[in-house]
């Protein structure tokens, strides 16, 4: 969908690369890390804002452990603009 819509718009898809696995790993250790500093976070912001972290970060790995979600790097060009006939 997204490169339809690209193309819609006047882009040239030059490259796609899936990131899948690359933001599957690394929101799982984002969460892991968010985790294991548990004490020092809850002393800086407070139990209620690290449980709604943790449950927001715990949220987006099991998306990506899920397959629910997914990333993709697009490199598009848009073609230089041609001067109108009425010009």
């Amino acid at each position: 969908e997204y490169l339809e819509q690209l193309n819609r718009a006047g882009f040239d898809i030059v490259t796609t690369t899936d990131l899948t696995s690359d933001w599957k790993d690394f929101t799982r250790r984002r969460a892991e890390q968010f985790l294991q500093r548990r004490d020092e976070l809850i002393g800086i912001h407070g139990a209620d804002l690290f449980d709604r972290l943790s449950f927001f970060y715990r949220s987006i790995e099991q998306l990506f452990q899920g397959k629910h979600v997914g990333g993709i790097r697009i490199l598009a060009r848009k073609p230089p603009l041609r001067p109108s006939a009425s010009a």
